[in-house]
């Protein structure tokens, strides 16, 4: 995927669901060479995060969709170069990664899905949200617990599973 470095802000926004816990308000850029659409990303993005399986469902964070002029948080998905500059890598950058309140994930990755998933591209995009907000919220990495156990969210699951099953949700 070629990086162009020109961002599609989403103009769709969500409300957060439920009334307890802090709330983030984020926006959505798309890379322009990603060749995704800034407004159905977003939308998929505010579903996972309003879903009481995700961080949500603690009751402790809540999360708004809103317009970047508003936003506390700025999610980017974009190009591995792009994603590369926005978290301050030397060129190799993991699927994702926060920085401040910066998120970003790997738009390679969003398109074309991983091995774990198996063809399972809306579940593995789920992975990549709940795990990217999960170290804006300060969750650090996880292992695999033992082979056929569900993986945690929090564990890197763009490769090997180390003999976890896939699991997109906390």
């Amino acid at each position: 995927m070629k990086s162009s470095g020109d961002f599609d802000w989403s103009t769709v926004t969500a409300a957060a669901t439920g009334s307890q816990g802090k709330l983030y308000r984020y926006a959505v850029a798309v890379e322009t060479s990603a060749k995704l659409k800034a407004d159905s990303s977003a939308t998929t993005i505010a579903g996972v995060l309003n879903d009481p399986r995700s961080w949500t469902g603690s009751g402790d964070v809540r999360f708004a969709l809103v317009a970047q002029s508003k936003a506390d948080v700025k999610l980017y998905l974009a190009s591995a170069a792009t994603a590369a500059e926005l978290c301050g890598s030397d060129g190799s950058v993991a699927t994702s990664c926060t920085k401040g309140d910066v998120v970003v994930i790997n738009a390679a990755g969003w398109k074309s899905g991983a091995a774990g998933y198996a063809g399972d591209k809306a579940g593995y995009r789920t992975y990549l949200i709940n795990h990217a907000i999960g170290q804006l919220l300060g969750k650090g990495n996880a292992s695999c617990a033992g082979k056929g156990k569900k993986a945690p969210v929090m564990m890197q699951q763009s490769g090997d599973l180390r003999g976890c099953t896939a699991n997109p949700w906390p």
